[in-house]
């Protein structure tokens, strides 16, 4: 899962608009929209462009990548 409110703040501080970041990570602009929205999921060109502008950026991918761990049997 993408964590949103990171990855508006890298925009908001890099001084990027929605569609210079849907640029920076190689996704359509309506895309990013839908995304930031939560009206589309993330799929695999998202992780990849993330992956790519952490690596450009020297940004650590965690703070982008919320991984939920599956409920511990009681």
């Amino acid at each position: 899962m993408i964590n949103i409110s990171r990855l508006e703040n890298l925009m908001k501080s890099k001084g990027w608009s929605e569609p210079m970041l849907a640029n920076e990570l190689g996704i359509d602009y309506s895309y990013l929209y839908r995304l930031l929205r939560g009206k589309r999921n993330a799929g695999k060109k998202v992780y990849d462009g993330i992956f790519k502008l952490c690596q450009r950026e020297h940004i650590d991918i965690e703070e982008f990548i919320i991984i939920n761990s599956p409920p511990k049997n009681p």
